[in-house]
């Protein structure tokens, strides 16, 4: 039985006149994972998935032996019953950890892989907007389109006005626990939203919903809760939404939807296999071939990607980055040229992995340890001095590893770079945009593409709601340089390689705020498992624990040693200076006063205030040999006319 010509015509004149939505449901990914178990779980289903959360529950040792109680609600497909099933295992999961739901959830629906494409590129070809009520990234590895949640505001109102592809997660996404709507408590808190309420009055008012796939879907609680909403929401409504079913389904699923007169069942045929054919006819002529530009296996061709303008990007990386900004210190002397390049004076770091303890941080005095721990801004315990002496034999028995070459390994693909102010992590990562911008043609070579965000800036915006993530941030901020479209910086990221260098964690200073962006951070890594993440901060503030846990691997940066400071001296005063003698003069001057004093050598290993010996040392007085009076210079120096935006 197929639809009558009264029907089919007025479902096509409402996708021609482009206010369709298609709203997938667990059919769909059912078919294009050919309903993959997972641990013996058909993850999939909605009962699937909540097995699989009890199995979970068990291994885990949180099941408090309500394992089968759990399991007969399940078995009933009772609704209410099953939404309060997903509750209690969701509560308990979140109970322990929100990374032991976060890895519930990649471990069960971030395991489903594509096996029949045919249904997805069908959809995908209808003109419009597909929002899914699946949790997985099944559609977003088809179309090679984002995957948008209900809580990002401005990226679903972009969706919404026609600006920006994506697929629209309706319920949220298993890369973004967060958004998982999975019990009643999360139902509420989306139905609840004000955006959440505007995005689905949006959708049932102003556009016509179709759903696919959704047979079993009826039978899902959160199918369900639209249900209840919408028999009140559009009670006025003239039907205008369709769910196509079999036509031996028909009046079972009248049945079913007598309490949703706005959702009217439509037959696309007697078999599943006319699925397809039915969605393909639903495509205005002249609209096919443009539908039909994905090409297998799911990704779209190199020649209908979206571009990044990287030559742009190039140069405002170079213009911005390239020079040091510390010469602006002394607006006294004229011996110094401006426009020293950060690539003229850079000396590689080395670094020791900080695997089991933060070494600097057990420096500090006790007293202040604990208070650190007390406002949550230092990990772990107080240790005893022969643990943090065994600890810290272990750290420096380390051989120190070149952090470029770490870098440049692509199975290093989350690390954090440590280190004490001044010690060059934000000069490491402005480093590697230029030695890419500098390449003979960056554009053609095998190097990954560096993405530099300063967190301060980016957290500033997004506390106050300029921007959704990361991907908004560089795409629309006004106070970049150099903006990059969000659809072809996603594409890239999935397809080409990238580094995603992330400034100064340690610059979010409000407590809250921070934990939000290391959120953030951690879930980018899950989105872009493909992209290296680099992110930089000091010890003061770091979660050394939390972030082992997400695969993290902190380094922490060392001093300088008398080779290397030896090197970017011989290096600073060969371009400080227009005159060649007076600046070796100048050079061995300093150079003598570091070796002559014990204090001032050891304040000589970091970067920073090797510079600032540097910038005083220009002056026609002598440098200081008492560590007190060189830090009193140094700080007047800075105080003089540092800029927010400086380069260490």
């Amino acid at each position: 039985m197929s639809p009558s010509a009264s029907q089919f015509d007025r479902l096509h004149r409402e996708i021609a006149s482009g206010q369709l939505v298609v709203v997938v449901g667990s059919g769909v990914s059912v078919a294009a994972c050919d309903n993959q178990k997972v641990d013996g779980r058909k993850v999939a289903t909605w009962s699937g998935l909540l097995e699989h959360g009890v199995d979970r529950l068990i291994a885990i040792g949180a099941a408090d032996g309500d394992e089968e109680m759990l399991r007969n609600i399940i078995h009933s497909r009772k609704t209410d019953f099953m939404i309060s099933a997903a509750g209690m295992i969701t509560d308990r999961l979140k109970g322990l950890s929100d990374g032991i739901f976060r890895g519930w959830l990649s471990d069960s629906i971030g395991q489903l892989k594509l096996q029949d494409r045919t249904l997805l590129q069908d959809i995908a070809a209808l003109p419009g907007l597909v929002a899914t009520l699946n949790y997985d990234h099944l559609l977003v590895e088809e179309t090679g389109r984002p995957a948008i949640t209900w809580q990002e505001t401005n990226a679903v109102q972009d969706v919404l006005r026609g600006t920006r592809e994506a697929i629209l997660h309706l319920h949220g996404e298993y890369q973004k626990p967060e958004s998982v709507v999975l019990g009643l408590d999360t139902y509420h808190k989306v139905k609840d939203d004000p955006h959440g309420k505007a995005v689905m009055q949006c959708l049932t008012l102003s556009k016509t919903l179709l759903f696919v796939g959704c047979g079993d879907t009826v039978l899902d609680p959160n199918f369900q809760q639209l249900i209840t909403w919408g028999k009140e929401a559009l009670k006025d409504v003239a039907p205008r939404h369709r769910l196509l079913c079999r036509a031996s389904e028909l009046g079972a699923f009248q049945q079913k939807l007598a309490d949703a007169p706005w959702l009217e069942p439509i037959a696309y045929g007697d078999d599943y296999a006319e699925l397809g054919p039915f969605l393909r006819s639903l495509v205005p002529a002249g609209a096919a071939a443009a539908g039909a530009t994905a090409s297998a296996p799911g990704r779209l061709r190199s020649d209908q990607a979206p571009s990044l303008d990287l030559s742009g990007y190039r140069q405002a990386m170079a213009k911005y980055y390239g020079h040091l900004k510390l010469e602006e210190l002394d607006a006294t002397s004229s011996d110094m040229p401006r426009g020293i390049r950060v690539t003229e004076v850079f000396i590689p770091p080395i670094v020791r992995e900080c695997e089991q303890f933060l070494p600097r941080a057990m420096e500090l005095p006790k007293e202040l340890q604990r208070r650190l721990r007390q406002q949550e801004a230092l990990d772990g315990t107080e240790l005893q001095e022969d643990e943090l002496s065994s600890l810290f034999r272990t750290y420096l028995d380390q051989s120190p590893q070149p952090m470029l070459e770490l870098l440049a390994d692509p199975s290093q693909r989350k690390l954090v770079v440590l280190g004490d102010p001044g010690s060059g992590k934000s000069l490491l990562l402005q480093y590697l945009v230029l030695a890419w911008a500098d390449a003979n043609d960056p554009l053609l070579g095998d190097d990954p593409l560096p993405l530099l965000i300063e967190l301060r800036d980016y957290a500033s915006r997004r506390a106050k709601g300029e921007v959704s993530g990361f991907l908004d941030y560089l795409g629309r901020s006004e106070s970049l340089r150099w903006q990059l479209n969000p659809e072809a910086l996603d594409y890239w990221l999935r397809h080409n390689r990238t580094q995603v260098l992330l400034d100064g964690l340690d610059e979010v200073f409000d407590p809250q705020l921070r934990q939000e962006v290391t959120t953030a951070i951690h879930r980018f890594a899950d989105d872009y498992p493909d992209a290296q993440i680099v992110v930089s901060s000091r010890l003061i503030g770091f979660q050394h624990e939390r972030w082992r846990q997400e695969g993290f691997r902190p380094f922490m940066l060392q001093e300088l040693d008398k080779e290397q400071r030896d090197l970017f001296l011989r290096r600073w005063h060969q371009l400080a200076y227009d005159d060649e003698s007076k600046g070796e003069r100048k050079r061995a001057s300093l150079q003598q006063a570091i070796q002559q004093s014990p204090a001032i050598q050891q304040l000589a290993g970091n970067p920073l205030l090797l510079t600032l010996m540097a910038i005083l040392n220009r002056s026609h007085q002598e440098l200081p040999r008492d560590r007190y009076e060189l830090y009193s210079q140094c700080a007047r120096l800075l105080l003089h006319q540092w800029k927010t935006d400086l380069a260490f």
